[in-house]
């Protein structure tokens, strides 16, 4: 997860911080990322990380919801 708080007991304990993305992802161990609008608009610098790595991983959105033209949760599957 690209952890938006550089302090690491104010980080979401849910989603566990990479080091590295691209090798994670080239290595299959990174599969889907998941972009939410209140997280991207909280943090634009990362939410425009994610949406890179998809378009560079090729990402495609596998569920969005709600489903129509401004989603606020994407999950997109990307291929290494």
């Amino acid at each position: 997860a690209l952890s938006v708080s550089a302090n690491p007991l104010r980080r979401n304990p849910t989603y566990e911080s990479l080091a590295n993305p691209d090798a994670k992802i080239r290595g299959g161990q990174a599969q889907y990322f998941v972009y939410d609008a209140y997280s991207a608009a909280r943090s634009p610098f990362f939410a425009r990380k994610l949406l890179g790595y998809v378009k560079k991983f090729s990402g495609t959105p596998v569920y969005q919801y709600p489903p129509r033209l401004s989603p606020s949760v994407v999950i997109y599957q990307v291929y290494g």
